[in-house]
């Protein structure tokens, strides 16, 4: 049906078993075995093809590792496009290269629903659950809103304003005040600078 999809295996889940795979290596005081040990675990959220090819030759030249060990992400490289950050760029799947937010998403649906939940349910449930999402991000929006002019008002030229103009000037003023300390470069005709 969806002929064009690309599997992925989740990130976190591949580095979850690297973790427990070469765990031995982060139980001794042995500085060097803690640093491959790191390099491994942090391979499946590499950024960027290169920086993963060039840690996974030092980590494979590696003398603290086993020929098992060696031979097992050997095997894991051959299969580096299907869990590994810096190759899953080039198809789209939002950004997304674990299955956390998946996974949060299900756990909150299984409160709400089981096996003999009628489809009707679950749509309502959904329309529920986003309504909450939705309200709950306004609600922060407000927040962040309210803190932004708590934070202008206790400013020095927003209060000498207040003190010389009306309330309508100086709302207009604080916008002004806003824009100018948080200055952001925007895209530009090419002929205007």
């Amino acid at each position: 049906m969806f002929s064009k999809s690309e599997n992925f295996l989740c990130s976190w889940h591949v580095q979850r078993n690297l973790k427990k795979k070469f765990s031995s290596l982060n139980r001794v005081s042995n500085k060097d075995k803690k640093q491959i040990y790191q390099r491994i675990i942090m391979l499946p959220l590499t950024n960027d093809e290169e920086d993963f090819e060039k840690k996974f030759k030092i980590i494979i030249k590696s003398s603290l590792l086993t020929k098992d060990e060696k031979a097992y992400l050997k095997n894991r490289y051959n299969s580096r496009g299907k869990w590994v950050k810096a190759f899953m760029k080039e198809v789209f799947c939002c950004g997304m290269c674990t299955s956390s937010r998946i996974e949060a998403k299900h756990r909150v649906f299984k409160q709400f629903l089981n096996s003999s939940s009628r489809l009707s349910e679950l749509y309502s449930t959904f329309k529920k659950l986003e309504d909450k999402e939705v309200t709950s991000l306004k609600d922060e929006i407000q927040k962040l809103k309210k803190k932004s002019i708590e934070a202008l008002s206790n400013n020095d030229i927003i209060s000498d304003l207040k003190d010389n103009y009306s309330e309508y000037i100086n709302l207009k003023l604080q916008k002004n005040l806003i824009d100018s300390t948080n200055y952001k470069i925007q895209k530009v005709c090419k002929n205007t600078w």
